[in-house]
């Protein structure tokens, strides 16, 4: 299902903050971030994506939904052997709720494509060595279907 021009936008217009070690990094879509590219390079990281599992489809969830939801993609991301950082992705606008998310450094594009897609999600965050973020859209097949994975709705 392809992503509307007004989300592809709210993307691009959202702030996406991450908690690394003794700072915190703030990173939008397409924009170079000199403090990522180095913090890659001080780690010998040679890519990160920025995933989140609150609100899949674009279609917001109840608080306990996101969270267990998160907890699950932060468990898959602990079985692959990656660490993460824990992030917020902001509306600048406040039209819509912080989410949770995590920077997972050296996933690779097609890891972070799958598990956008195991749970539930539009669009992520990826990027290389050189620490400019790029939004990547899964190629969700059906927003109704829901991943095995994914924590039931109540």
């Amino acid at each position: 299902m392809r992503m509307s021009d007004s989300l592809t936008l709210a993307y691009r217009a959202a702030l996406y903050q991450v908690q690394l070690p003794g700072q915190w990094l703030e990173l939008q879509v397409d924009v170079p971030s000199a403090v990522l590219r180095q913090w890659l390079a001080q780690h010998g990281h040679r890519s990160a994506a920025l995933l989140t599992a609150h609100n899949p489809g674009s279609q917001l969830s109840d608080a306990s939904f996101n969270e267990a939801a998160q907890r699950e993609l932060q468990a898959a991301i602990r079985s692959r052997g990656l660490a993460f950082h824990i992030g917020h992705n902001l509306d600048p606008k406040a039209e819509w709720p912080a989410e949770e998310s995590v920077l997972v450094p050296d996933m690779t594009l097609d890891d972070a494509q799958r598990l956008a897609l195991q749970f539930g999600q539009r669009a992520f965050l990826w990027c290389d060595a050189s620490g400019t973020p790029r939004l990547h859209h899964s190629a969700m097949r059906n927003s109704s279907s829901s991943s095995p994975s994914m924590p039931t709705r109540t």
